[in-house]
């Protein structure tokens, strides 16, 4: 998981199963920028490789993490590197 970023307390629409992967992305990024105060051209430029809801049962009203998959990342010696490679 060294290239996830797991959030949590960000509002998600439970009432009907799950939302759609898209959503999630687009909640996240707006949640970096609103809540975190990171420019939103940065958050735009991020690349994400996947984002998703943490597993567990969709319940109304209840909050669930997020994971984000970053595509591309610094590794501990400074030198960037994309996801799987």
């Amino acid at each position: 998981m060294r290239n996830n970023l797991v959030c949590s307390g960000i509002l998600l629409d439970n009432s009907t199963g799950s939302e759609t992967p898209a959503v999630t992305e687009r909640k996240f990024r707006d949640f970096l920028h609103e809540k975190m105060k990171i420019a939103r051209e940065t958050v735009e430029a991020l690349r994400l490789e996947r984002v998703h809801l943490m597993p567990s049962q969709p319940i109304a009203g209840r909050v669930r993490g997020v994971v984000a998959r970053f595509a591309f990342f610094k590794k501990g010696n400074g030198k960037s590197a994309v996801a799987g490679a």
